[in-house]
């Protein structure tokens, strides 16, 4: 179903055995730890879609996190993958932040946020 809908299958392997059905004939990234193997995992996503539909797909999810600690993964992959923001991607962001209170529960994403503010008063002197 997923191949008919062209969808991105990308195999992931948790603990020693691989993957069922057609998937175990592709090498699998093994995942021992998710937040160290999500570099890898976010290099094959972008290996199969363009980079902009993946990058605005994260800005989104940040924007409407549903909890701190989805803002925060939204952020840092953010930062990790596609950094710097764009002009149009900071000020969504910063809407975004004024409206969700998801958005400024930890420390990572509240100095980010603060950063934008700053930014935008002194683009406003």
């Amino acid at each position: 179903m997923a191949i008919a809908q062209e969808k991105t299958i990308l195999p992931l392997q948790f603990a020693a055995s691989p993957p069922y059905g057609f998937v175990s004939d592709y090498q699998a990234i093994r995942v021992r730890n998710l937040e160290k193997s999500l570099p890898e995992i976010i290099r094959g996503i972008l290996s199969q879609h363009s980079n902009k539909s993946v990058r605005r797909g994260f800005v989104s999810a940040l924007c409407n996190s549903r909890s701190y600690h989805a803002a925060r993964s939204s952020l840092t992959i953010l930062q990790q993958n596609f950094s710097p923001l764009t002009r149009k991607e900071k000020p969504k962001i910063f809407e975004a932040s004024t409206e969700n209170d998801q958005i400024r529960g930890f420390n990572e994403v509240t100095r980010f946020i603060s950063k934008l503010r700053k930014e935008f008063e002194s683009d406003k002197d």
